[in-house]
């Protein structure tokens, strides 16, 4: 069985980094805490998916036919890496969680993109992706 995402990515391109604007935490904040980075809408051209790995559907999980959701904030180096991924908008997450997190988060650290841009110089920028986990 493989894992099925709800955003291809065509879409991750054309919604999933334009979401990376809003804050994911309650105080406006954004978690990290090292460093100056910019929202996609504050650039002049947002960062572009040119390597996507799919993150794989915990087997313990899916032999149990859970599903799972999980929201990933990080940070577009201006090398195209990603920096600082961590999972957001969770409240008091299970151990069930925290796998669909590792899973995500093992792939997403794979990913990699043209750098966004600002007045032509590459920058800084932070997007959130949500994976949803389904069984095929």
């Amino acid at each position: 069985m493989s894992l099925f995402l709800r955003y291809s990515a065509a879409t991750l391109v054309a919604l999933g980094l334009l979401a990376g604007c809003s804050s994911p935490y309650a105080d406006g904040s954004s978690g990290i805490s090292s460093g100056d980075y910019l929202s996609a809408f504050q650039v002049d051209q947002p960062p572009a998916l040119l390597t996507r790995v799919a993150p794989t559907y915990p087997p313990r999980l899916q032999r149990l036919g859970l599903h799972g959701k999980v929201s990933i904030f990080f940070i577009v180096e201006q090398d195209g890496s990603v920096r600082e991924a961590q999972a957001v908008n969770r409240a008091h997450p299970t151990e069930d969680d925290l796998e669909f997190e590792a899973a995500a988060l093992a792939a997403i650290r794979q990913w990699r993109f043209s750098p966004g841009r600002k007045g032509g110089e590459p920058v800084r920028v932070a997007l959130t992706v949500p994976f949803t986990f389904d069984r095929p």
